[in-house]
């Protein structure tokens, strides 16, 4: 009597939301920093997300785009600023009940890894991308108040330095050392561009709508 081969079952079908939750997460763990563009997840993620959810739809990049807006409702994920977001692990996640609030989240010992989901755990990793928001923000700031995409590092430390060590709250000894990092991880990103031999920066993201 002979054995007949098994059938192989069809891949099943994701759901957009954890489709894009996860490739984010994918994102993230390969980059090393918990800030992520729109643009980035599309070249390196939409087809996966695609597949994943068998869609056959045109306009997939809009799709994602509502999921973005749901997964920031959730407090999955921050919105920085347009076309830039921040992976938020769970120990920076908050509970909505009715109203949304801007106080930061207490500080824990950190998300837990599950067997499926790579989470940026050490703490200097939440700051650091605290930090590389609080920066962004800085100098989308600083673009508006000087009218110009170019930005002067100096400038911009002396103007924004409280604002941006408050909101990120660092407690580093040397917080100017910190902000260049953060500006290096802008570079990286595509966000900024170094001028000058790092005297200055132009900004690169302003609006990926």
């Amino acid at each position: 009597m002979s054995t007949s081969e098994p059938i192989a079952q069809p891949p099943r079908r994701m759901q957009w939301k954890p489709a894009v939750l996860s490739a984010i997460h994918r994102l993230v763990s390969q980059t090393g920093n918990a800030v992520f563009t729109r643009q980035q997840l599309i070249e390196n993620e939409l087809d996966e997300i695609v597949r994943q959810t068998q869609s056959i739809g045109k306009t997939p990049a809009s799709t994602m785009d509502r999921v973005h807006q749901e997964l920031v409702r959730e407090g999955k994920i921050e919105r920085v600023v347009d076309g830039v977001f921040r992976f938020l692990p769970p120990s920076e996640r908050t509970v909505v009940v009715a109203t949304t609030s801007d106080g930061g989240a207490s500080p824990s010992s950190g998300a837990k890894t599950t067997a499926s989901v790579v989470i940026l755990q050490p703490r200097n990793q939440a700051i650091r991308s605290l930090m590389v928001r609080s920066v962004l923000q800085a100098i989308q700031r600083q673009v508006t108040k000087h009218h110009s995409e170019i930005i002067f590092k100096d400038q911009m430390i002396h103007e924004e330095l409280d604002t941006v060590i408050s909101e990120a709250h660092c407690k580093s000894i040397n917080p100017r050392s910190v902000i260049v990092s953060a500006l290096r991880d802008l570079c990286r990103l595509g966000l900024i561009e170094k001028l000058h031999n790092g005297k200055a920066y132009r900004m690169i993201v302003r609006n990926q709508e």
